[in-house]
């Protein structure tokens, strides 16, 4: 969902969405949308490679056990 937001911004910041009146670039938007995309595209692929290779239904591995000392 970041990563759609941070394209919004971009995307309005380079005046691709009309956001200004004059449709003249809004540098702060079209910097805020890269560093959103940056941050937040590298998560984004890491969860859906995860989901793709089934990574996330693997159960964690039980901890041992410590034998109990007198």
């Amino acid at each position: 969902m970041n990563t759609l937001e941070g394209t919004i911004y971009f995307l309005a910041g380079i005046a691709v969405l009309r956001i200004a009146e004059t449709a003249d670039p809004v540098f702060g938007f079209a910097f805020f949308g890269v560093v959103s995309i940056a941050s937040n595209g590298v998560r984004f692929v890491r969860v859906a490679y995860r989901r793709i290779k089934r990574l996330d239904l693997v159960p964690p591995p039980a901890a041992p056990v410590a034998a109990a000392r007198p």
